[in-house]
């Protein structure tokens, strides 16, 4: 294994508070004539100034030489600590425009804005389902934390359009608006809105009268996190089963089977073609169990004579592989 010189020659100042350790002890040797342990005690207890009695009693020459070691000894400290510090600054500056860099580079990624409890969980979860991310934190402490997590994370405010921009919030798919105030929630989802028309928003509202001016502002889905705990607190205790056959079905755990969202493009062999023609059971398996009609009207097990059409979305039920090969010959997209 190599020294790499380049990096020894960055790191020069690491090397600087030996020097009056090694002067002074060279000095005492020679000036006062002491070994080599009482010369090096002496030089400690000059250069750190913490006041302790003389080893030997100083001849002048001595004297005159401890003056100019404590002088130089409490400069050079000075001055390796002040570096120091200012290495760490830059350090923390060089990995801030890293991360703008990386998230400006994303495309089609999600961003998450506050990292919070909800925020922090939702971002784990998007990474769980292989989904790149982008997180924006005001605070620098928990920025930190995100990136020892590997996360790629923007410093700033959400409410800000530039960090906002920094993040590539018109490359994205979606964004997550859980910072802790209702009213930045819904100056975040007016801003998303207005720099990507077809962003798909999520927002948390803490309070019902929030909900009607996320909507206003631009947001697709607000969820409060109270109610929707207690929703699914009382579906559990009345309908664990089902409940547990939808978090299997819409989860990434191995389990053979999935809930998928195709959106059915124009020119798609789905495109103006009844449901019972289509041969979802019979070529891969699948189930239609919704669709959800460009004006957003939701039709759930949908009949036979049901037309599909372009711009519709195709809620199927099935395997992982019935649903892949689904996407395959429809040619459309995962709604996503």
């Amino acid at each position: 294994m190599g020294i790499d010189i380049n990096r020894l020659k960055r790191k020069w100042w690491v090397f600087l508070p030996l020097v009056p350790l090694v002067l002074g002890t060279i000095g005492y040797i020679v000036i006062e004539e002491w070994s080599l342990i009482d010369s090096f005690y002496m030089t400690v207890i000059t250069v750190s100034t913490v006041g302790y009695k003389e080893v030997h009693d100083l001849s002048p020459s001595g004297q005159v030489f401890t003056s100019f070691l404590i002088m130089g000894g409490v400069g050079i400290y000075a001055f390796v600590i002040s570096y120091a510090l200012q290495q760490m600054i830059e350090t923390a500056e060089f990995r801030e425009q890293r991360a703008r860099r990386r998230a400006k580079k994303m495309n089609g990624h999600y961003i998450v804005c506050g990292a919070g409890r909800v925020g922090l969980t939702v971002a784990r979860q998007l990474r769980a389902r292989k989904k790149e991310v982008v997180v924006i934190e005001q605070d620098q402490e928990m920025i930190e934390e995100l990136r020892l997590e590997g996360f790629v994370s923007v410093l700033g405010d959400a409410t800000n359009e530039e960090v906002l921009t920094e993040a590539a919030i018109q490359k994205a798919k979606g964004i997550a608006c859980v910072v802790n105030s209702d009213a930045e929630n819904v100056f975040i989802s007016l801003i998303a809105r207005e720099l990507n028309a077809e962003i798909f928003i999520v927002a948390r509202s803490n309070s019902e009268k929030t909900n009607s001016k996320l909507l206003k502002a631009g947001a697709n889905k607000v969820l409060n996190p109270f109610s929707s705990t207690a929703s699914r607190m009382t579906n559990t205790l009345l309908k664990p089963t089902v409940v547990d056959f939808l978090e299997v079905a819409s989860s990434d755990r191995p389990f053979d089977l999935a809930i998928e969202e195709i959106r059915i493009p124009e020119g798609s062999p789905l495109d103006h073609c009844r449901l019972s023609d289509s041969q979802l059971r019979q070529k891969e398996n699948v189930i239609a169990a919704a669709i959800q009609k460009a004006d957003k009207r939701m039709i759930f097990n949908p009949g036979p004579e049901e037309m599909i059409e372009s711009g519709d979305v195709l809620i199927a039920l099935g395997t992982n592989e019935g649903l892949e090969q689904l996407i395959q010959r429809v040619g459309g997209r995962v709604n996503r």
